[in-house]
């Protein structure tokens, strides 16, 4: 391998990004074109910061510089592209996670605020409409007092799961709150959000209670037509619980 001709970087995590540096620095026929950018994208995934890829960087930089045949300014050239792209790629990493839940994977409050303003800004200048759903799992804190949080956890993520598979692409989900999500469904009436439910229902999530507003009917800014699903919710609900004791009594 190449990596073996090297030193303390050469590491088994390492040796892709080394080879491809080796290919930029010989201009080789056989080099793919971006592949050392790839390459360094995948090798700063591994790392923990930014402190980290310079520090291995200057490592593998001295390394490269004392092999013959290469100019120090090439390999100086080389290693930036690296730096600069690694560099991209953890900052887009930790802005991703800024905004993601660690545990089921939806986006959180920070960015459903962010993506609700501009989704109702952009339905207000085309008319057109917005669906934003509720969804609560019913008995997360009996899950996880009588089973365990484990089970709590696995039931927030088949949910979110759900909602993922009976959504589009251009749709997203948010969890809000512990057991508090919301659907954000641009293009869409609030007509559509029983569809969506029975299919999130049907694919098995575990038991949840839902309610629906849309623009411009429930509200134009995203307090209002947050608030608008919340009541909807509600209603629903408590419709539900009645309807529940009407059958039992």
């Amino acid at each position: 391998m190449v990596a073996s001709s090297l030193g303390r970087p050469a590491l088994d995590e390492s040796s892709e990004l080394v080879r491809e540096l080796l290919q930029r620095l010989g201009w080789s026929t056989g080099a793919r074109h971006g592949a050392l950018a790839d390459a360094s994208r995948a090798w700063a995934r591994s790392k923990d910061g930014i402190g980290e890829v310079i520090e291995q960087l200057a490592v593998i930089e001295g390394d490269l510089s004392r092999l013959e045949g290469y100019d120090e300014a090439q390999v100086i050239a080389a290693v930036d592209v690296v730096r600069e792209v690694a560099t991209t790629e953890i900052l887009s990493q930790r802005e991703h996670e800024s905004r993601t839940d660690p545990l089921t994977g939806a986006l959180n409050r920070r960015a459903l605020d962010e993506a609700l303003r501009a989704s109702l800004s952009s339905a207000e200048r085309s008319g057109a409409q917005l669906c934003v759903m509720m969804i609560d799992l019913d008995g997360l804190k009996k899950l996880n007092d009588t089973v365990g949080h484990k089970s709590g956890d696995l039931a927030l993520c088949n949910l979110v799961e759900a909602l993922r598979s009976s959504t589009r692409a251009q749709d997203s989900v948010y969890r809000i709150g512990g057991d508090e999500f919301v659907a954000l469904l641009p293009f869409t009436s609030p007509e559509v959000a029983p569809v969506i439910a029975s299919r999130v229902a049907v694919l098995g999530a575990p038991a949840f209670s839902w309610g629906a507003a849309g623009y411009p009917h429930d509200g134009s800014d995203p307090r209002t037509i947050l608030a608008s699903a919340d009541q909807d919710l509600y209603l629903r609900r408590s419709a539900a619980k009645a309807g529940t004791l009407a059958a039992s009594s």
